[in-house]
């Protein structure tokens, strides 16, 4: 494939690329959803699987407020936005 040469340049197939171009965002989502967590131990198979979904969920909220409203939630950080999230759910049950 090199034959003499020590370096050749190879075509990155597309999936690839954009795999290590957008690994990024699920290493970020992973770390804010590491903050906070609310796994506890639990015997029933449900209960994981729905704090998991849970923590994904509200992370994903976040990371999609900075779209809604630019510099925000970024600005003012995670627990700042769980705290507003929990405020408002609590305000909007009453």
């Amino acid at each position: 494939m090199f034959g003499d040469n020590t370096r050749a340049w190879l075509e990155i197939p597309t999936l690839i690329d954009l795999y290590n171009y957008y690994i990024k965002g699920v290493d970020t989502a992973d770390q804010l959803r590491s903050y906070y967590v609310t796994h506890r131990r639990f015997w029933k198979t449900w209960r994981p699987l729905f704090n998991f979904l849970f923590t994904t969920i509200t992370t994903n909220c976040f990371k999609l407020s900075s779209f809604a409203y630019p510099g925000w939630p970024h600005k003012a950080g995670h627990k700042a936005f769980l705290e507003k999230l929990v405020y408002c759910l609590f305000k909007s049950s009453i």
